[in-house]
C-alpha cells in the first residue's frame, strides 16, 4: 500500500485569510512548493516508496508549464484563477505520482468517501480523457463520470455531492479543457517530457 494525502481544507487551499490577497504569481508559486516542502505540517505526506528527487525534479518543471500553458504566463492571478491553478497542479501531481509507481489499482477517497474523493476521481477523469487520442466522451463514458460525481453521496448520504466541491474541480477542468483546445499537441508535446506517455495511455478508470 503507497498513501500520498493532498490537503483540501486548508487556508492555502482554499486561498483564504492571509491568501486572499496573493496575486503575484512568484509568490504564489513560491508558496506552492513551500507547501509542498513543509510536509504534513502543511498536510501533505508523500509515502517513502515515492522517490522524492523525481518528485521534486517534476514539481520544477510542472508548475511554470501549467502557468505559460494554462494561465497565459499572467504576472497576477486572481483568487478564482489561483483556485483554479492548485487544483490543476492537483491533478497533474497524482498523474506524476501513479507514473513513478506504477500501481496495479489506484483509488482517491476521503473521510466519508462522498465529496472530496468522488470529486477528485472526476476531475482525474477529466484529465486523463484529455490526453488521450480521443477526446470525446460515448454514452457509457458520461455515464459512468456522472456515476463517479454523484453516485457515492447519493448511495451514502442521500443527497448531491457539496456544491463547493464539484464547482471547484469543474471549473478548474474546464479551464485546462480550454487550454487544450487551444494547442492540444503542443500542450501534449510538452507533457511527454515529464510523464511515461505509454504507461499514461493504459490508464483505466473503472
Amino acid at each position: 500500500l503507497i498513501l500520498v494525502t493532498l490537503p483540501k481544507k486548508t487556508d492555502f487551499y482554499f486561498q483564504t485569510d492571509a491568501y486572499k490577497d496573493l496575486s503575484d504569481i512568484k509568490d504564489f508559486l513560491t508558496l506552492i512548493r513551500d507547501q509542498i516542502a513543509s510536509k504534513e505540517e502543511c498536510g501533505f505526506f508523500f509515502a517513502n516508496r515515492i522517490p522524492k528527487k523525481e518528485l521534486e525534479e517534476f514539481i520544477d518543471k510542472i508548475l511554470p508549464l501549467i502557468h505559460t500553458r494554462v494561465f497565459g504566463s499572467k504576472e497576477s492571478l486572481s483568487r478564482r484563477e489561483r483556485l483554479d491553478f492548485i487544483e490543476i497542479f492537483y491533478q497533474f501531481l497524482m498523474l506524476k505520482i501513479l507514473d513513478l509507481v506504477k500501481p496495479d489499482f489506484f483509488s482517491f477517497t476521503c473521510k466519508d468517501a462522498v465529496d472530496v474523493g468522488p470529486t477528485t476521481s472526476a476531475g482525474f477523469y477529466s484529465l486523463v480523457k484529455m490526453m488521450s487520442e480521443t477526446r470525446t466522451y460515448n454514452k457509457e463514458e458520461q455515464d459512468h463520470f456522472l456515476w463517479m460525481l454523484y453516485g457515492p453521496s447519493l448511495l451514502v448520504r442521500e443527497r448531491l455531492v457539496d456544491y463547493q466541491r464539484l464547482s471547484r474541480v469543474m471549473s478548474a477542468m474546464t479551464v485546462l479543457s480550454e487550454a487544450f483546445l487551444k494547442d492540444q499537441k503542443g500542450l501534449i508535446k510538452e507533457l511527454e517530457s515529464l510523464f511515461d506517455y505509454p504507461f499514461l495511455q493504459k490508464i483505466q478508470i473503472k
